[in-house]
C-alpha cells in the first residue's frame, strides 16, 4: 500500500463570488517531488495556503500525514506544521538578521532549541549543504538573489522536515542560477528522502526536479502525469500553457 504525504479530496474554495478552486483532487506520495504549474491566477498559491491551513477550504478534505487538517485545532496544526518546510517566493528573509539568525529562526522558535553550540553546528552543516559555507555573519543585503534563495532553502530544511513546499523557487533568477537552485533542490530531496511540492511557472525547473506534474487552469487540475509524459504530450491544455509561457517570455524581452 502506497503512503501519501498529502491528499486533496474534492476541495473547493471561493473568495466572495470568485471561485478559485473547483472540486480538485490530487495526492503526493512519500518520497515524491511534484510540480504544480499553471498561469497566474489559476489557484496555485491558494493550494499552498490551504496546505498550511492559512485559509479554510469551503468543501472537501485535505489530508496531511494521514490526518484531515480541515478539522484540526490550532495546537494540533502546530505539530503537523513542524514537519513541513517552506521556501517562500523571494526567500522572505528577515533583513535585520544575519544569515545565521535567519537559518536558526525555526530552531529557536519551532523546536525551542536553547543550546547555542548545537544551533551553530546545525546551521553550519545546513549552509554547507546549500553550498554557502562561512556565510553566517553576512546580512541579506550582502547576498545575491541566488544566495538568498539558498539561505531560504537552508532555513526550510534545518529542522529536518519530511515535506518541502517551494513557492516559485526560481522566479527572478537568471537561467544559470535557476538551474543551480534546481540541482540543489533535486539533490537535497534525494539525500534527505524528502517529499516536495514546487509551485512554479518555470517549465525547465519543473522538469528538472519533479517526478510528476499537475497543470492547473481556472481553479481546476486539467492535466497530470509524469515528467516524461509531459515532454511527450500533445494534450491541448499542455500545448496552450507552453505557448502562453513562451509569449510571456517574448514580451518580457521586448525593448
Amino acid at each position: 500500500m502506497e503512503e501519501y504525504i498529502l491528499r486533496f479530496e474534492k476541495v473547493s474554495k471561493s473568495f466572495g463570488d470568485k471561485e478559485v478552486l473547483r472540486n480538485i483532487s490530487f495526492s503526493v506520495k512519500k518520497g515524491e517531488v511534484v510540480a504544480l504549474m499553471g498561469p497566474s491566477g489559476c489557484g496555485k498559491t491558494t493550494v499552498l495556503r490551504l496546505i498550511l491551513r492559512l485559509i479554510e477550504a469551503d468543501e472537501g478534505e485535505i489530508h496531511l500525514y494521514g490526518r484531515d487538517i480541515t478539522h484540526l485545532s490550532e495546537r494540533e496544526l502546530i505539530d503537523i506544521r513542524k514537519k513541513v518546510g517552506i521556501v517562500f517566493q523571494g526567500g522572505a528573509l528577515f533583513d535585520s538578521m544575519t544569515v545565521f539568525e535567519n537559518v536558526a529562526f525555526p530552531l529557536r522558535y519551532c523546536l525551542d532549541i536553547k543550546d547555542e553550540r548545537v544551533m551553530r553546528e546545525m546551521v553550519s552543516s545546513m549552509l554547507e549543504s546549500v553550498e554557502l559555507p562561512d556565510t553566517e555573519d553576512l546580512m541579506p543585503a550582502d547576498l545575491s538573489g541566488g544566495m538568498r534563495k539558498r539561505v531560504a532553502l537552508a532555513r526550510a530544511l534545518v529542522y529536518k522536515p519530511s515535506f518541502l513546499l517551494l513557492d516559485e523557487p526560481t522566479t527572478g533568477l537568471d537561467p544559470q542560477t535557476a538551474r543551480h537552485i534546481d540541482r540543489l533542490v533535486a539533490d537535497l530531496s534525494r539525500r534527505h528522502n524528502l517529499s516536495a511540492m514546487t509551485v512554479t511557472h518555470d517549465v525547465v525547473s519543473a522538469l528538472g526536479i519533479s517526478n510528476r506534474i499537475f497543470l492547473m487552469k481556472e481553479g481546476d487540475i486539467v492535466w497530470m502525469g509524469t515528467s516524461e509524459e509531459w515532454e511527450a504530450s500533445s494534450d491541448p491544455e499542455v500545448t496552450s500553457f507552453l505557448l502562453g509561457t513562451k509569449s510571456i517570455r517574448h514580451r518580457g524581452s521586448a525593448p
